[in-house]
C-alpha cells in the first residue's frame, strides 16, 4: 500500500510540475509577443512621422512643354523656403507659387506646378508650360501713360491715352486730352497686371 501511495503521489507531483512548465512557457510566449508588438508599433510610429525637406534633399525640376512634349530635367539647390516642409506643406507652397508666378514664367506659359515625388532624399517638381494656352494682354505704365501690350510682344499694342497724375496724392489716371485734376475724366490707379482674353 505504501508503494501505491508513492506512485499516486509521484503522478500528482509530475502532473503539477508539468502544469507549471506549461503555464510558464505560455506566460513567456505571451511576454515575447507583447515585446514584438511594441517593437512593431514603435517602428510604425517612426515611419509615420512625416518626412521633411532638409538641406541634403535633392531638388529636381522637370519642365514639361505640352506643345512639343519635351521634358527637361535639371537639378537645383534647395530653396530656403522649402526647408523643413512636409509633403502637404510643400504642396500648399507650390499652389501659392503658381498663383504668384512671375511675369517671366507667365510669359513662358507656365500653367501648372505639381509635386511628382517626395522623400527625404529627393523631391521632384514638375512645371507644365503651354505657350499657346496663355494668350492675352498686359497693361503697363510707360512714360506715365497706361499702355496695352500683347503678351508675346515687346512693342505696344495700343496706347490708352490714360496718363498718371504725378503731383496729386491720390493715384489716379486721366485721359491725355483732358486737363488733369478733373475728377470726371480720371479713373483709379492701375497696377501692371495681365489681362486674359
Amino acid at each position: 500500500m505504501n508503494r501505491k501511495y508513492i506512485v499516486i503521489c509521484s503522478f500528482f507531483v509530475a502532473f503539477f510540475v508539468l502544469s507549471l512548465l506549461c503555464y510558464g512557457s505560455f506566460e513567456y510566449a505571451k511576454k515575447q509577443e507583447q515585446k514584438e508588438l511594441a517593437q512593431q508599433n514603435a517602428a510604425q510610429t517612426s515611419t509615420k512621422q512625416e518626412q521633411r525637406v532638409t538641406s541634403e534633399t535633392k531638388l529636381v525640376i522637370e519642365k514639361w512643354e505640352e506643345e512639343s512634349e519635351e521634358l527637361v530635367k535639371e537639378e537645383r539647390d534647395m530653396p530656403p523656403e522649402y526647408a523643413g516642409l512636409t509633403r502637404e506643406e510643400l504642396e500648399k507652397q507650390l499652389t501659392v507659387e503658381i498663383k504668384d508666378k512671375s511675369w517671366e514664367e507667365e510669359k513662358e506659359g507656365l500653367v501648372k506646378i505639381t509635386l511628382e515625388s517626395f522623400s527625404e532624399d529627393k523631391i521632384v517638381i514638375r512645371k507644365v508650360y503651354n505657350k499657346s494656352s496663355e494668350q492675352g494682354y498686359i497693361l503697363r505704365l510707360k512714360d506715365g501713360e497706361v499702355v496695352i501690350y500683347r503678351k508675346d510682344e515687346k512693342e505696344p499694342f495700343e496706347k490708352t491715352g490714360l496718363k498718371k497724375i504725378y503731383p496729386s496724392r491720390t493715384k489716379r489716371f486721366c485721359r491725355a486730352d483732358t486737363p488733369c485734376g478733373q475728377k470726371k475724366s480720371c479713373i483709379p490707379s492701375l497696377k501692371t497686371f495681365p489681362v486674359k482674353v
